[in-house]
């Protein structure tokens, strides 16, 4: 990140300096929108709007780690049962081919 200097104010240059970015010298024109959907510059909110943007984003992250541990604890369990049913299954087949012949 690279700062500019414009003068100094209240004895110190940190207050003055304007902090510039890779993306303040991007073209914007050329982003447009992606498959992800258009792009948004969350640089400039006001603090509500930046308040709701945060309250959607905690319940995005919710609703996925939800959904993950759902998967997660329905391939535990079919994973078990799974296990504890192949001695039998191995049994039946075992049985099967023995007695053809």
């Amino acid at each position: 990140m690279k700062y500019k200097t414009t003068g100094t104010k209240a004895g110190h240059k940190l207050f003055v300096r304007k902090r510039s970015t890779t993306f303040d010298t991007f073209n914007k024109a050329t982003v447009g929108s992606s498959t992800t959907g258009e792009f948004t510059d969350h640089k400039e909110m006001k603090i509500w709007e930046y308040a709701a943007f945060q309250k959607e984003q905690f319940k995005a992250i919710k609703k996925r780690k939800r959904r993950f541990y759902l998967t997660l604890v329905v391939s535990l369990v079919i994973a078990i049962i799974l296990l504890s049913l192949l001695p039998f299954i191995f049994d039946e087949l075992y049985q099967v081919n023995s007695f053809r012949g």
